[in-house]
């Protein structure tokens, strides 16, 4: 079905000008196809999508909500289709085509923050299976930061304090000093991880805190 779908995506080109509707059904297909040959015939059709309107354009009523607009906008889900395929690879340790790379990394650059979200989302697993790719991903989407999106980051945070926490680290400055009371207890949440795994003494961590920010008191307390 899924192989059928993909065949009527590239040979239909009424199908192609609604560009939500072929991103739906190319997220569709990605979570069915995983064969290097789809692979890459997916991949030339989110890098048309990549080009399409910005979400805020198509999103104009929906709030401020970064993931309602990623996911209801054309590039927010080719965003994500890219890291179900790449996601995918990984799991069958099988290399990235480079043109897929390139994509990935265009997303993570996106001027909207609702498509770099949706990058975010995905990337614990990703990090884990390409460290050192994935680091330079998570960087790009932090290039331009925005305070909606620093919360979302904690679990990308959270899977490598305790092994890289040297990496780890300049991001929670980043998060105090960019991300407000969106993203405060993500930064008392991994902080206080940090400390409680030796990366951190007590005092240092007391002494980050910023004495009027009760998000980040609260996330130090649930730990």
């Amino acid at each position: 079905l899924a192989l059928s779908l993909l065949n009527l995506l590239e040979g239909y080109s009424a199908i192609l000008k609604r560009d939500r509707t072929t991103s739906h059904a190319v997220e569709a297909c990605c979570h069915a196809l995983s064969d290097m040959e789809s692979v890459n015939r997916l991949t030339f059709i989110l890098l048309r999508l990549a080009m399409s309107d910005d979400p805020e354009a198509e999103m104009a009523e929906s709030g401020d909500d970064p993931v309602f607009r990623s996911i209801n906008s054309t590039r927010g889900v080719a965003a994500e289709c890219v890291m179900i395929l790449c996601n995918k690879l990984l799991a069958d340790d099988a290399q990235l085509p480079e043109l897929l790379s390139i994509l990935l990394r265009r997303f993570a650059k996106d001027p909207a923050v609702s498509v770099r979200v949706s990058i975010l989302l995905r990337l614990p697993y990703f990090m884990h299976k390409m460290p050192d790719l994935g680091w330079q991903i998570f960087a790009a989407i932090f290039t331009e930061p925005h305070s909606k999106l620093w919360c979302h980051a904690e679990k990308s945070l959270y899977y490598q304090y305790r092994e890289h926490y040297e990496r780890v680290a300049p991001y929670l400055g980043r998060i105090l000093q960019d991300g407000g009371e969106d993203a405060g207890e993500c930064w008392g949440r991994i902080s206080a991880l940090a400390c409680l795994s030796g990366h951190l003494s007590l005092d240092a961590l007391l002494t980050l805190v910023p004495t009027s920010s009760l998000s980040c008191w609260q996330g130090i307390a649930k730990v």
